[in-house]
């Protein structure tokens, strides 16, 4: 497992194109590559598999993110996966 900082991190709409299986068989195995190098993306793919579409508007909740905090600079991709793994483990200990 890669534990580096650098590693690439998938969005909600890769994320739920993996889940439904309508990526490539190519870009299939690219996404499953980054699942298997960081487990930030994994916590989040497994949060996103227990509640499908309930992300379907993190840009709506990116631009309010930004509007109430000035935060511009931050990685949306960052942030996304933050709101998936959020859910995810809330969702985790309220079972």
């Amino acid at each position: 497992m890669n534990t580096s900082h650098t590693t690439q991190l998938l969005s909600a709409e890769q994320l739920e194109a993996f889940l439904q299986n309508k990526l490539s068989a190519e870009e299939a195995k690219r996404v499953q590559h980054l699942l298997d190098d960081c487990e930030l993306s994994r916590e989040a793919l497994q949060g996103y598999a227990l509640v499908p579409g309930a992300f379907a508007d993190v840009a709506g909740l990116q631009k309010s993110i930004a509007a109430k905090s000035g935060m511009n600079s931050l990685s949306w991709a960052t942030i996304s996966l933050g709101v998936v793994a959020i859910a995810a483990i809330s969702i985790f200990f309220t079972m």
